[in-house]
């Protein structure tokens, strides 16, 4: 751990040094406030809540569940739609021409949930127009990890009254033979491969303003099957059907938007080790390394959308991270990539503290060997996907140093966290086995 320690020690003094020199004086500080880019505060949200959906498929199962989690953004280019994140690459009067990337939900019954890869997605275009400012169109053209392909055309209107959002819309999905025979023909079980058809949808989404920054959300929607995958050997239905319930927070009053939160974005740089613990016995026993040596180096930034929440002090922040997992005798090394949402409370001391706690989505490219042991011992598979916590404390260097040309800069520690939240989500494999890193890190507002 020495040379780990070594290594992060010299990081942290070229972040003091940067930190130290980026202010000369308190009149420089003055005209660098003034100058600096307004930030006003974003349309945001984050939320989760459980998907019941009806089982298609000839066993005795007879609905799937998932519990989700949400997340919301919404910039000049890119944004986050709940499971869909995208970059707007067009935009003129009625025109938006989109990249786009979505968790799609694969409603397999219980008895194939740890055997089928659970983090299905599609990525690819899609061209929107806008009729009215309630009513739009959309053409998509999407490919999934294993390159089938498919496109949805959709009609939706948006109905805002008071506190009730409805979002009626109709779907109408061509697929290709590979994307049906994999995710209708379950063909990855030994069945034929079917033809491609064409599929329509209808549904409603809801969302009620409850209180302060607290929204019930809610769906339901109906798909028809196409003639190929209603006469595949598996299936057992014409229809497939889902029921969506939940609750979020949101910033939605767009009347009392700030045009500048005052909050500057960072860079977070953090060194962690890996620990069978469980996240409660962090709390209530302490930290154990793991006795191979796991160990990750991350880098996030943060983009501040906020500086209030429920009417209190909260700075949040959308932070998106990669962290560096290294090699040892049990694993190679691999790549994470997360997208949270984070919030700050900080308390007024002296010495000020802030309070942290982030929430999103995890993705490895390989699965710890923490995760693999634990599972292993369940008897399940694993799961790159993964939800993401991040619990910390830090404190203000320059409150502890006396020194204003370091008051943009925090120590802290945290809880690096993934879990597969108890086996309730088939896009997390139905696993109930995580991991945790406690982690030591410096971040600067910048």
């Amino acid at each position: 751990m020495s040379k780990q320690l070594q290594r992060i020690g010299f990081l942290g003094m070229v972040f003091l040094f940067i930190a130290g020199g980026s202010t000369a004086s308190a009149g420089e500080q003055k005209q660098e406030t003034d100058n600096r880019e307004r930030r006003p505060e974003q349309t945001w949200g984050a939320a989760a809540g459980l998907r019941t959906a009806a089982n298609i498929f000839n066993t005795d199962d007879g609905v799937v569940n998932n519990v989700v989690t949400l997340l919301y953004f919404q910039g000049e280019r890119f944004y986050l739609d709940g499971l869909e994140a995208g970059y707007k690459v067009y935009e003129k009067s009625s025109w938006q021409a989109s990249l786009l990337a979505r968790l799609r939900f694969f409603d397999v019954p219980d008895q194939y949930q740890n055997i089928v890869p659970g983090d299905t997605a599609d990525v690819g275009g899609r061209l929107r127009y806008l009729f009215t400012e309630n009513n739009h169109a959309d053409l998509e053209i999407l490919t999934d990890q294993y390159g089938n392909l498919s496109s949805n055309f959709t009609l939706a209107h948006d109905y805002v009254s008071g506190g009730l959002e409805l979002s009626p819309f109709f779907t109408a999905r061509l697929k290709s033979s590979g994307f049906n025979s994999r995710y209708y023909g379950l063909e990855w079980l030994g069945y034929p491969a079917i033809d491609g058809g064409l599929d329509f949808q209808v549904g409603v989404e809801l969302k009620y303003h409850l209180i302060s920054n607290i929204y019930l959300l809610g769906s339901l929607n109906a798909r028809w099957l196409d003639s190929a995958a209603r006469g595949a050997a598996p299936v057992d239905s014409d229809w497939e059907s889902a029921v969506f319930a939940g609750i979020g927070v949101f910033n939605e009053d767009r009347k009392t938007r700030k045009p500048d939160t005052g909050l500057l974005p960072y860079l977070r740089l953090a060194h962690g080790w890996g620990t069978y613990s469980s996240l409660g016995e962090l709390f209530t026993e302490g930290f154990q390394q793991d006795e191979d040596g796991a160990q990750m180096t991350s880098v996030f930034y943060g983009y501040p959308v906020s500086d209030t929440l429920f009417s209190l002090p909260i700075e949040v922040y959308l932070t998106s991270g990669v962290g560096h997992h290294y090699s040892n005798d049990v694993q190679q090394s691999a790549l994470e990539f997360v997208v949270a949402m984070k919030g700050y409370y900080t308390i007024p001391l002296p010495i000020r503290f802030r309070l942290g706690l982030a929430e999103g989505l995890s993705f490895v490219t390989e699965v710890p060997n923490i995760e693999k042991e634990k599972n292993e011992h369940g008897g399940y598979d694993t799961s790159r996907l993964m939800n993401y916590l991040d619990i910390s404390v830090d404190c203000n260097v320059g409150d502890l140093f006396r020194s204003r040309q370091l008051e943009n800069l925090w120590l802290g520690v945290a809880i690096h966290h993934r879990s597969a939240m108890f086996e309730g989500s088939q896009f997390f494999n139905r696993i109930s086995g995580g991991s945790n890193y406690p982690s030591l890190y410096l971040q600067y507002h910048f």
